[in-house]
């Protein structure tokens, strides 16, 4: 583990003395081939599942050790990008494959999608795409679909028209029992290299979905989409979708905070008087966090954060004790190498503290999640060190996978673990509530209000998960509120 130090002619800043989180275990994952972990998602049952760039998907519990490890992909190239646990404990995963042999196979490279139990036992499986070549890269489950989103250069079909991107964000929703394709749709708008990160329900009108963006050479930001898009045909024209909040920078990654009424995101951007650059030897995208409403309208406030040019944060998850983590990877020294880059920030953007994992040869995350325990961070990705907190290398690059401790976090009372919980989206009006203390032995109320603020049920809850059902009450926005917080709902 190593304090954050950045020089370059001169050294420039050192953003704290001492490390502030304590790694737990740390684990490499390889073969002789090139490995390396794209994404790591923790169970309801607190276990872990790792993709990787290989076609495997690897089920680890919370001490590191192997479950299983199962490889799908058929053919060499074939990948892993992204894993989503459904309710009743399925896994769907979705990546890119080149297999021409995969049930509805279209040509060059195809988004690949399957579905597995809790096993690792594969259910079905499904190329998705046009000729060329097309990329998943992340997957989400909000209100009963499975929205599969990645870049598809499908464009080049007919020959681009001048100024024509050279890659178009592709969504795919999917029958998540049998894989079938509902629809099918491009974002005609956007330009070169471009991908949709994540995916939103529009707590704020129901109809709409909130795209994060990333991209090259022109603004990217928010995409506000409308949900019918979902429902059409694989082989209907894309509609006009429409841009909401735009920027010249790469929005990454982002999530309501626990309000549920303003959005943080992570983000680059290449805009000096947004974020100086740090160092004019090595100028290049500056990282920033920023706050904003959920209509995108208003900055609340932005903090930069300064790092080296090819520094990158790429994801953003709420801690234990109310604050936020951001992870990604920092360009250590003018050699360029990357570590595993972890940041802790408050509600008001200040930075908490910042440490960072890894040897002296590149290091990558590819995700993050929580512990079972308040306090514990994982982080995933691949590694070329097999030196300083990299150990087990076996081929050119691995993956890699660390547990650390936030060491703020060790001396949170129990009863302080068990206020702290997390909602998310089940089916149309039902959200899952998870409490990350013990809640027998602490109970909490979780009252229902209309947007008035008058009370409409209350749940106890005195158990780890629990379902808040809506459906009998009138649509409209409601809030879940505890003494520790509170969530907006939409019915």
């Amino acid at each position: 583990m190593k304090t954050i130090k950045m020089l370059g002619f001169l050294l420039v800043f050192c953003w704290q003395a001492q490390a502030q989180t304590q790694i737990m275990w740390k684990k490499c994952i390889g073969t002789n081939a090139y490995d390396g972990i794209t994404n790591v998602l923790k169970t309801r049952t607190d276990k872990l599942i790792l993709s990787d760039q290989q076609g495997r998907l690897i089920k680890m519990g919370m001490q590191g050790n192997i479950i299983w490890n199962k490889t799908y992909a058929s053919i060499a190239g074939d990948g892993v990008g992204d894993v989503v646990e459904m309710p009743n404990g399925n896994l769907i995963a979705c990546g890119w494959t080149g297999n021409s042999n995969m049930p509805n196979y279209c040509g060059l490279g195809d988004f690949w999608v399957m579905c597995t139990d809790s096993n690792g036992v594969l259910l079905w499986q499904s190329a998705y795409g046009h000729p060329y070549y097309d990329y998943a890269t992340s997957i989400d489950f909000i209100d009963g679909k499975v929205l599969v989103t990645g870049s598809s250069d499908t464009y080049f079909m007919g020959g681009p028209p001048v100024g024509a991107p050279m890659e178009r964000c592709l969504i795919v929703n999917i029958n998540p029992n049998n894989g079938a394709a509902i629809g099918m749709n491009f974002r005609y708008e956007m330009q070169s290299y471009d991908t949709i990160r994540k995916i939103f329900k529009n707590t704020n009108n129901p109809s709409k979905y909130l795209c994060t963006m990333w991209g090259t050479n022109g603004p990217r930001g928010f995409l506000d989409l409308d949900t019918t898009i979902l429902f059409v045909p694989a082989t209907s024209p894309s509609p006009t979708s429409v841009w909401s909040y735009l920027r010249q920078s790469h929005t990454i990654d982002a999530i309501y905070n626990n309000s549920g009424l303003d959005f943080i995101f992570v983000e680059d951007t290449h805009n000096p008087p947004l974020c100086p650059i740090v160092n004019p030897n090595y100028p290049g995208y500056q990282q920033n966090i920023f706050k904003t409403d959920t209509s995108m309208q208003t900055l609340k406030w932005r903090t930069c954060v300064p790092s080296f040019a090819g520094s990158f944060l790429k994801y953003i998850i709420p801690s234990a004790d109310g604050n936020y983590y951001a992870a990604g990877d920092a360009v250590m020294n003018i050699q360029l190498d990357r570590n595993f880059w972890l940041i802790k920030f408050d509600e008001n953007g200040n930075i908490l503290w910042q440490d960072t994992y890894g040897g002296s040869e590149g290091d990558y995350v590819g995700g993050i999640t929580l512990g079972q325990t308040p306090g514990e961070i994982i982080l995933a990705g691949t590694t070329n060190s097999n030196n300083g907190d990299v150990t087990g290398l076996h081929g050119y690059s691995d993956g890699w996978i660390i547990k650390v401790k936030d060491q703020a976090m060790v001396g949170i009372t129990d009863a302080e673990k068990s206020g702290t919980w997390r909602i998310g989206s089940l089916l149309d009006s039902q959200y899952q509530v998870r409490f990350l203390g013990d809640a027998l032995k602490y109970p909490i109320a979780i009252t229902i209000t209309d947007a008035t603020g008058k009370q409409v049920q209350q749940y106890n809850a005195t158990t780890s998960e629990m379902v808040l059902n809506l459906s009998a009450f009138p649509q409209g926005i409601y809030f879940a509120r505890s003494a520790y917080g509170a969530e907006k709902l939409v019915r």
